[in-house]
């Protein structure tokens, strides 16, 4: 066994949830148990089992940093008073509470959270993937359903208060971004565009009988068949009156409509 293998194992070893996590996995592969599982019951197995590798592995990173953060400051400062407070920050993975050292600089009479600091995340704020989850399903569904979402995708939930406002802080955010590129853009105004397609069947009278020149029944001699048209719709931002157009071309052609 190489270095390599016996550092890992150390390092394991210093966390024993998350190796025993890794252990789980392992069974999983190998179907230790003597269970044979559908694709659809080992993936999902193989989902949870990472659900909960990735709570135990962030939680172990927070303690480190914690440790490591409140280390580096006491160097820095000698004369402090030391205590300890919960901090609790909301993941994509669930909840991670910290024990967060927390000093008092007597000669600044300042207080420092170092970890806080250092993390770039306060006490109960969530973090920036677990924000763009929320966002994503506040502009779907209702600010009450998000949760069933949550549920779904990463099995976890946050109050509905709490989503509530991520989702209006983050939409809040990109209309000030909008503002600042109007501005800095000289732009007139927001064009919001939209093009879909839409199989519609046809009619060819391409066929008829050859050697005349009287009329005939077109409906004996007619052909059906489908072609894609692509449908625009345009309107300005703020507007509710809509303006489409329709082609039977390309995409280049219907872009130019739009």
């Amino acid at each position: 066994m190489n270095e390599e293998y016996i550092s890992l194992i150390k390092d394991l070893a210093e966390h024993p949830k998350m190796f025993e996590q890794i252990k789980k996995m392992l069974a999983t592969v190998k179907s230790s148990d003597g269970k044979i599982m559908s694709a659809h019951e080992a993936e999902q197995q193989i989902i949870d089992d990472i659900r909960v590798l990735g709570k135990e592995t962030i939680q172990s990173w927070a303690n480190e940093q914690n440790k490591k953060a409140g280390t580096n400051y006491r160097k820095k400062v000698k004369e402090v008073r030391l205590n300890g407070k919960k901090n609790s920050i909301g993941t994509t993975f669930g909840s991670v509470e910290v024990e967060e050292l927390m000093f008092f600089d007597k000669a600044r009479k300042q207080r420092f959270r170092p970890f806080s600091i250092l993390a770039g995340i306060g006490c109960r704020e969530y973090s920036i993937p677990l924000q763009k989850a929320i966002t994503d399903f506040g502009a779907d569904v209702p600010f009450n359903k998000i949760n069933s979402k949550l549920k779904k995708h990463y099995g976890i939930e946050v109050p509905i208060d709490s989503a509530r406002k991520v989702t209006e802080h983050h939409g809040h955010e990109i209309k000030v971004m909008e503002k600042d590129f109007i501005k800095n853009n000289e732009a007139k105004a927001i064009i919001i565009g939209e093009i879909d397609g839409s199989m519609v069947p046809l009619v060819s009278y391409d066929k008829k009988p050859l050697n005349t020149e009287e009329k005939f029944d077109k409906r004996k001699y007619k052909s059906t068949y489908y072609k894609e048209m692509r449908l625009s719709l345009a309107h300005k931002k703020g507007s509710a009156t809509p303006i489409f157009a329709g082609i039977i071309g390309s995409t280049e052609e219907a872009g130019q409509k739009l």
